[in-house]
């Protein structure tokens, strides 16, 4: 899986549990519509640092959390 593959179904999952949609999310997050869009698309193959924080916030969690999952150990992500 690719990185941002990762990333984007991450955050589908957590919005799933919190009953978030992207406009929520966004609205939460600070972050516009756009960019949550662009990366739930895959159209933003790599979020900034900065962008990942505000996603957390949005889904009121810590960056730790966010990366405490399967979809982010070295044997899921490909490295091409």
């Amino acid at each position: 899986m690719e990185p941002y593959e990762a990333l984007f179904e991450r955050i589908k999952e957590l919005m799933k549990k919190e009953g978030l949609t992207k406009y929520k999310h966004s609205m939460q997050s600070g972050l516009p519509h756009s960019t949550v869009s662009n990366i739930m698309k895959g159209r933003t193959k790599s979020a900034g640092f900065l962008s990942i924080v505000n996603i957390c916030r949005g889904l009121n969690i810590s960056v730790i959390e966010f990366f405490q999952s399967e979809l982010f150990t070295t044997e899921n992500l490909s490295d091409d």
